[in-house]
């Protein structure tokens, strides 16, 4: 009977381990940098939430954030589209993102700043995107700064809408990627 109690405990503990990395939902609603996007997406555990000085970064949650070696961030932006491609809908974006190279146009920009990987089509929330994956390289006075990135790109009636999170540490990245993925899963556009 006690080993049969184990399971049963075990058992009851997996849920709140395989989910315990997210809280409740946090809401962009009027927040001045959602530029008048709604958006719902839950708050990663263990980790500092922090307004960002960004323009288009309406909300950033860090982690291990004074030690280069853990330093892990979730940024969250909003942008304007250009006005040549507002009111494009949600068959249009698909049309250019699968069919017509846009994937591959987002992906140059990508490129630009370092490396552009695994670029592939997804929706989040019904809503067509782009997800990629590299490494961005830039310059402070006399360093040089590389930093490892997952992004998801999607297009929410005229907005461009981001979820990145980032690293300097390739490997740290990689250990929070079911996260990255977590959270993605959890935004909302009510």
């Amino acid at each position: 009977i006690k080993p049969m109690r184990k399971v049963i405990f075990i058992l009851l503990l997996l849920p709140l381990t395989s989910f315990g990395q997210l809280g409740e939902y946090w809401s962009s609603k009027g927040n001045i940098k959602a530029k008048g996007l709604t958006f719902q997406i839950r708050v990663p555990l263990g980790f500092e939430q922090r307004d960002a000085d960004r323009p288009n970064i309406v909300q950033k949650w860090l982690k291990d954030g004074t030690d280069n070696s853990k330093i892990v961030q979730v940024m969250v932006a909003v942008k304007y589209l250009p006005e040549e491609v507002q009111g494009f809908g949600k068959n249009e974006w698909t049309q250019y993102l699968k069919y017509e190279g846009g994937i591959d146009d987002y992906a140059e920009e990508w490129k630009q700043l370092g490396s552009a990987e695994n670029e592939k089509f997804i929706k989040l929330d019904s809503y067509p995107g782009f997800y990629i994956d590299g490494f961005s390289e830039g310059r402070r006075l006399d360093l040089v700064l590389k930093v490892y990135y997952y992004n998801i790109s999607v297009f929410v009636d005229n907005y461009y809408f981001n979820i990145y999170m980032s690293s300097p540490e390739k490997s740290v990245l990689e250990s929070n990627y079911s996260l990255f993925l977590r959270l993605s899963n959890s935004i909302i556009f009510p």
